[in-house]
């Protein structure tokens, strides 16, 4: 029998000021949809077990913490700090400790051209 560690996931939300009051509910709506194991322990705070949800997603609990953090970003326009280890507390120490993660903006549409052009291809060998 082999025993998988735990992963606990503790997000820290930027809420807007005058955000409405199902917001957090939405949020655990959302968090629920990734893994059933969800407390919110302030409307601004919430803890996951990200555990059992790792194999399901194939994913390790970087990358989900990543696709968690981008559909809060993408659904709600919130940024978030996360911190993932093997338990509750370390976890929320992590998570203190980490900023917001920033939106990372799209690359204009100018910029792919150029890449196209100075990208050498297969007639740069000869």
């Amino acid at each position: 029998m082999t025993t998988m560690s735990r992963h606990i996931l503790h997000l820290r939300f930027d809420l807007p000021a005058d955000h409405d009051a199902d917001l957090p509910e939405r949020l655990r709506s959302l968090l629920e949809n990734i893994t059933p194991r969800v407390q919110m322990i302030d409307p601004d705070v919430a803890v996951l077990d990200l555990t059992g949800a790792l194999p399901y997603w194939r994913r390790d609990a970087r990358s989900l913490t990543e696709v968690i953090q981008l559909r809060l970003l993408a659904y709600f326009g919130l940024r978030s700090a996360a911190g993932c280890v093997g338990n509750r507390i370390l976890a929320s120490m992590a998570c203190a400790l980490t900023p917001a993660r920033p939106a990372r903006p799209a690359p204009p549409p100018t910029a792919w051209p150029v890449a196209l052009r100075v990208r050498p291809g297969p007639h740069a060998a000869r």
